[in-house]
């Protein structure tokens, strides 16, 4: 959108496809943590090391422990149940 590639419109359209299809599938910060986290381990250790793709796991780890965290940016912004289209 800032680029002007895309409208406003079809970005907001982008997140909000995107935002029901993550809510279809997990039910909080946590399981959607826990999913991107051994996401990123299956998709990393083809292309490096072991201890590559240990140390990456590790960081993604702490990372997201980060984010669950009293604090941190999930618990700030807690999980939404849903969503409404915003046209109507």
């Amino acid at each position: 959108c800032y680029t002007g590639l895309l409208t406003g419109r079809e970005t907001e359209q982008i997140l909000q496809d995107t935002a029901l299809g993550i809510l279809s599938v997990f039910g909080s910060w946590r399981e959607y943590g826990a999913a991107y986290l051994f996401g990123a381990l299956y998709w990393s250790y083809p292309d490096s090391s072991k201890a590559e793709a240990s140390e990456y796991f590790i960081d993604l780890f702490h990372l997201i422990q980060g984010f669950l965290a009293e604090g941190g940016e999930w618990s700030r912004n807690p999980w939404i149940e849903g969503l409404t289209d915003p046209e109507e």
